[in-house]
């Protein structure tokens, strides 16, 4: 009798690990090489969940991460971008978040610079209901989109991006 308990008490071990391993959690893919690049694309992780981006910008450096659908092209314009620049900023870059519906461009900003050469996180999180957050720091912009998006592509002009750290969280 104990040998037969024992083995139903290492099935039932084994099937409930197996059943953890088949529920619905959210799945982290990182990215943990520091880069630093002008140009780099990938497709997101799924329908809806989140890209953290840790890093950070020269001050002569202007930097875009364009979210779209489908492959990267010239003639695909993005569906919303967030733009770190130059313009009348005194100590960082000046950051904002445009949506782009019907080809006409909503811009808005974030109140704070990102600091020249300093660390910055970026968090993007999305849903297949077209729902878009842009959170910089502690600051959090939110935004409904015209289309569902499946790419991230980011570009730098005059120096590159330094990214420490990229995580997808897919849900």
């Amino acid at each position: 009798m104990p040998r037969t308990l024992l083995k139903s008490l290492v099935l039932g071990a084994i099937c409930l690990q197996l059943l953890a391993c088949t529920t619905s959690s959210p799945q982290t893919t990182n990215i943990t090489t520091p880069i630093h690049t002008s140009g780099w694309e990938t497709a997101l992780p799924g329908e809806q969940g989140s890209a953290i981006i840790t890093f950070s910008l020269p001050q002569y450096a202007t930097a875009e991460i364009h979210l779209l659908k489908g492959k990267s092209e010239r003639t695909n314009p993005p569906i919303a971008r967030i733009s770190l620049t130059n313009e009348n900023c005194t100590v960082g870059h000046l950051a904002s978040l445009s949506t782009f519906n019907n080809s006409i461009e909503k811009i808005r900003y974030f109140e704070k610079e990102t600091l020249w050469n300093s660390t910055h996180r970026l968090t993007l999180s999305w849903d297949n209901q077209r729902h878009l957050s842009v959170q910089l720091n502690d600051e959090t912009i939110d935004s409904s989109l015209e289309r569902k998006i499946d790419r991230l592509r980011l570009s730098s002009s005059h120096q590159p991006i330094y990214i420490e750290h990229i995580e997808f969280i897919t849900k």
